[in-house]
């Protein structure tokens, strides 16, 4: 909700046009409605028994799917690839997860800025690009934690329950 505020655009400054306020009112409504109303329905009536995901017209039978488990990506890798029991030091069991979160928020900006963004970084300034371009890959952290929860069955990314912390 804070991206529309961080437009550079003087045009239509107090109320919001699609004329002149175009990448505002598209942020808003990505947010509102795909990350916001989306989950809601799809939650709502695509979730059957044992929080199984279930088309609109399927038949909600509770023994037909086993209740999915909650997998990390620590475990995908030392166990499923390497085929080792899991470190018990936290940094070495965790530094492929901390790698992912690491390089989706540290190394994408700057990649984004050279290859897609570069006008849109100048005409904001650095410290605006920064927190804008920060929120909205908080935004799109959503749908892309929904995808491999759905594809590869992938709970968490980065998962230290010592700590009570799970990305």
């Amino acid at each position: 909700m804070a991206i529309p505020y961080l437009d550079y655009n003087p045009q239509g400054s107090g109320f919001y046009t699609l004329r002149q306020r175009r990448f505002a009112v598209a942020v808003f409504l990505f947010g509102f409605l795909m990350l916001g109303m989306l989950p809601i329905l799809i939650g709502t009536y695509c979730r059957g028994p044992n929080w199984c995901d279930f088309g609109p017209f399927e038949a909600r039978d509770p023994g037909r799917l086993p209740s999915m488990h909650n997998v990390r990506l620590s475990e995908v890798i030392w166990v499923g690839l390497l085929n080792r029991p899991m470190p018990s030091s936290i940094l070495l069991r965790e530094i492929v997860g901390i790698a992912a979160v690491g390089t989706y928020f540290l190394a994408l900006p700057p990649l984004l800025a050279a290859a897609v963004l570069g006008d849109l970084r100048r005409r904001m300034g650095r410290g605006r690009f920064a927190i804008m371009i920060f929120l909205l890959l908080l935004m799109l952290l959503l749908p892309l934690k929904m995808l491999l929860r759905w594809s590869f069955g992938l709970s968490y990314l980065v998962s230290i329950p010592e700590w009570s912390l799970n990305i």
